[in-house]
């Protein structure tokens, strides 16, 4: 038996827990931001940033937090929204008064203040928040914001659409922004550059908080959903985690943002929030990351054509036949959200693949799309096939029908799965062959989200959607 007693344990516990996640609350650029807020109303609660060997800075626990208890209160004056942001920055004051039009939103001006903040603080040049601005990460290399475009082609090809829509629209946003200052004659309009755009937009995005506790009323400013975003200091260096239990609102009485915990947190522990539920895919298109493990917020959207496609009988469907179709789908709200998740397949692409069963006999027995005159059998059957999604809601399914429904499912799913691995085939030696080791496994952790939805709906069956 070990000689050790429990207060040795105990701190030699504690040691190597600080060993493993370091404390960085003594470093220069937290010590004088924590002053600077103090200054301005806020109050520690026993929290201080801390570098962890899984997922680098993070809050950790200086005291154990029990369900209910608040892990942060922000008062507003530390909050930087697109108010104090137009206070703070001339250039965003002059961004604004370029033109009488409403051209800009406070997305491009919080970002035009971050950097001017930056360039100044790099330049020995005072700004009213330098303090926050040491604290912001240096670079944003991990986010596809900063990704070569023969990175972007490695994406699934889903996500590759999503990404390039999103460049393109924070490029016109950076050069709407870099055509103003081209005809300033300051020496600042040097640092209005590519990359200090996208570090800036970075910033915002990945670390505001979206509050809507006031109105925004200044002039020539585009309504945006980005007029509630809110730069929050300390804050910010919570890291996500989609188990994570808390809410987050704005205190009216105290007039802070204030984050309670909904789960105990015991001392030394890293605290995560939840920045929503988000699906990885989201995260990565947003944050540029991705967190392992089954997001349960994961889906795979499925189109009409992938369902279609399983039999050559309904691939074959005249225009007159998938018309009717995509009308009583239309007429029932049942023609979207046609998905696979981690618990199956989502309520209406189970009641679409029903009724498509239904439609498939109705073909057989008809013999439809033969010929003109007898695709107009369909039109006579409408009200049969609405009548059918009733007994579908009321568990009235035939089972005939159910089977060859829950064929169709295992048809479908396998047909996506191997076209998804025809993908992953062409584009598998070139993630392979990419130097950088964190996008290689960003790339491979994507495609294997969508592998494992394929695998976990297949042990689904149609008629659990519906609780039977």
């Amino acid at each position: 038996m070990c000689g050790m007693g429990r207060t040795k344990r105990k701190r030699k516990r504690k040691k190597v827990s600080q060993n493993l996640n370091e404390q960085v609350s003594h470093e220069s650029v937290y010590t004088e931001l924590l002053k600077f807020m103090k200054e301005k109303n806020f109050k520690s609660n026993g929290l201080v940033p801390a570098n962890f060997s899984d997922t680098g800075r993070g809050m950790m626990a200086k005291k154990t937090y029990q369900e209910g208890d608040t892990l942060i209160s922000l008062p507003c004056q530390i909050l930087i929204g697109t108010k104090k942001a137009l206070q703070a920055s001339k250039w965003a004051q002059f961004m604004l008064s370029s033109s009488k039009m409403p051209r800009f939103t406070s997305l491009q001006i919080l970002c035009v203040f971050l950097m001017e903040g930056k360039y100044k603080l790099d330049n020995g040049f005072k700004f009213d928040w330098d303090v926050y601005i040491k604290t912001l990460p240096k670079t944003f290399h991990f986010h596809h914001v900063f990704w070569d475009a023969k990175d972007i082609k490695l994406l699934p090809k889903t996500i590759q659409k999503k990404v390039k829509l999103l460049h393109e629209k924070i490029r016109s946003d950076y050069i709407a922004v870099k055509d103003v200052f081209d005809s300033y004659c300051g020496q600042e309009k040097f640092a209005l550059l590519w990359d200090a755009y996208r570090w800036a937009w970075c910033c915002v995005n990945t670390r505001c908080i979206y509050s809507n506790h006031e109105e925004l009323s200044i002039k020539n400013i585009l309504k945006s959903p980005s007029d509630y975003y809110y730069l929050a200091p300390y804050l910010d260096l919570f890291n996500h985690s989609f188990s994570a239990k808390v809410n987050g609102f704005y205190n009216q009485i105290s007039k802070a943002y204030e984050i309670n915990t909904l789960q105990r947190w015991n001392k030394f522990e890293q605290i995560f929030i939840s920045y929503g539920p988000h699906s990885t895919e989201d995260l990565f298109l947003e944050y540029g990351f991705i967190v392992p493990g089954q997001n349960p917020n994961d889906t795979f959207n499925v189109s009409l054509d992938n369902i279609l496609s399983v039999t050559m009988k309904l691939k074959t469907l005249c225009s007159k036949c998938r018309k009717t179709l995509t009308f009583i789908l239309n007429s029932h709200y049942i023609n979207k959200d046609w998905s696979l998740s981690y618990s199956g397949l989502s309520y209406n692409l189970s009641c679409t693949i029903l009724i498509i069963s239904k439609l498939y006999f109705l073909i057989d027995k008809s013999n439809f799309c033969k010929n003109p005159k007898s695709c107009l059998i369909i039109l006579q059957q409408e009200k049969q096939l609405s009548s059918f999604i009733t007994e579908i809601h009321d568990g009235k399914i035939p089972f005939i029908i159910l089977s060859y429904a829950n064929e169709i499912k295992t048809n479908l799913i396998k047909n996506m799965k191997s076209e998804f691995l025809d993908e992953f085939k062409e584009v598998s030696d070139k993630i392979i062959e990419d130097k950088n080791k964190e996008r290689y496994q960003t790339i491979s952790d994507l495609y294997q989200v969508t592998f494992n939805i394929f695998e976990a709906a297949m042990l689904h069956n149609i008629e659990e959607a519906f609780g039977h």
